[in-house]
C-alpha cells in the first residue's frame, strides 16, 4: 500500500482532528465536545488541491461509538484508501470536524434580546387623562433616554380638574425629558427612571374676561413594564412628581380690568400620571 503523508490543518468550515488505529479499531480524537454522535460522517482529507491550501476529501469516516473527547469510527472505502499504514497508536490521517455550534445561552441571547436602538412612541389614553403624549427614545444596554411633548388641552381629565368656572383652555402643552433602566435586555419588560416636564397652560376665564398663562416645572419618578413584540411595543407606566410654578401672566380681556389683581390658585402641588404607550422599535 502507499504511504500518505499526514497533513494537520484547519479549514474555514471547521477545525481538524487526528485519526489513529489502535488493536483493528479506528478513532478519531474528538467526541462530543466536538459536537460528534453516532451516526455522524466526518470527511476524511485526502491530497493537496493543486497550490492551494485546500484538500480533497478521500472519503468519509462514520461514527460508531462517541466519549467525551473520542470517538470510534468506521471508514468508507475512499478513507481506506487513503490513510496511512502506521503501527497503532500513531496517527494515520486527519479528518474535518463540523462548524462548532452557538452555545445554548448565545442562542437564547440572541434570540430573546433583539438589537434595538430606540423608538418612537405615543399615548393616547392621555385623551382620557392629562393630554396624549409622543416622543422619541434612543439608548444602549438597558438604558435609554427620551424626549417626548403633550397636548395638555386636549385631556378629559385636565379639563374636568384643573378648570374652574367659566374657564377655557387655549392651545396648552408640555415638554419633557426621562431617563429609564430597564430590567431585561432589549429595551423591554419592568422599568424605572426618573425625568422632568415643563407644563405650559393658557387659560381664558370668561367670568373674569382674562387669560392667564402659568409655568410650572415637575420633577418626577416614574415606573412600569413594557411588552414587547419584535417591532411593536406597549407599556403602562405610572409617574409621581412635584409641580413647581416658574412664573406667570395674566391679561386682561376686551372689557376686562381685573389681570392685575389676580394669579394663580396654586403655585406648587404633588403631581400623578399615567401612560399607556404603544410604540414602534427601530
Amino acid at each position: 500500500m502507499n504511504l500518505i503523508s499526514i497533513v494537520v490543518l484547519v479549514l474555514a468550515a471547521g477545525p481538524d482532528a487526528e485519526l489513529f488505529r489502535d488493536r483493528g479499531d479506528v478513532f478519531v480524537r474528538a467526541g462530543t465536545v466536538q459536537g460528534l454522535k453516532v451516526g455522524a460522517q466526518v470527511p476524511v482529507m485526502g491530497v493537496r488541491i493543486g497550490n492551494t491550501d485546500e484538500y480533497r476529501t478521500a472519503g468519509h469516516a462514520t461514527v460508531l461509538e462517541v466519549w467525551a473527547a473520542l470517538s470510534r469510527v468506521s471508514l468508507d472505502a475512499g478513507a481506506q484508501a487513503s490513510v496511512s499504514v502506521l503501527p497503532d497508536g500513531q496517527s494515520i490521517g486527519v479528518v474535518e470536524l463540523p462548524a462548532p455550534l452557538p452555545s445554548i445561552a448565545q442562542t437564547v441571547a440572541e434570540h430573546s434580546a433583539p438589537d434595538h436602538h430606540g423608538s418612537v412612541f405615543l399615548d393616547p389614553a392621555g385623551f382620557l387623562f392629562f393630554g396624549p403624549s409622543f416622543g422619541l427614545e434612543v439608548g444602549g444596554g438597558r438604558f435609554t433616554g427620551s424626549v417626548y411633548g403633550r397636548w395638555l388641552d386636549a385631556g378629559l381629565l385636565g379639563n374636568v380638574t384643573l378648570l374652574s368656572t367659566g374657564d377655557r383652555f387655549q392651545f396648552s402643552f408640555g415638554i419633557g425629558a426621562r431617563g429609564r433602566f430597564y430590567f431585561a435586555d432589549g429595551f423591554a419588560g419592568a422599568h424605572l427612571g426618573l425625568g422632568v416636564e415643563w407644563l405650559r397652560s393658557v387659560v381664558d376665564n370668561s367670568v373674569l374676561l382674562l387669560t392667564m398663562t402659568t409655568n410650572y416645572l415637575i420633577p418626577q419618578i416614574e415606573g412600569g413594564y413594557r411588552w414587547a413584540w419584535s417591532h411593536v411595543f406597549l407599556g403602562l407606566s405610572a409617574s409621581a412628581g412635584y409641580a413647581v410654578l416658574l412664573f406667570w401672566r395674566t391679561e386682561n380681556l376686551p372689557g376686562g380690568h381685573l389681570a392685575a389683581e389676580v394669579g394663580p390658585s396654586v403655585d406648587r402641588s404633588f403631581y400623578g400620571a399615567a401612560k399607556l404607550e404603544f410604540g414602534v422599535f427601530f
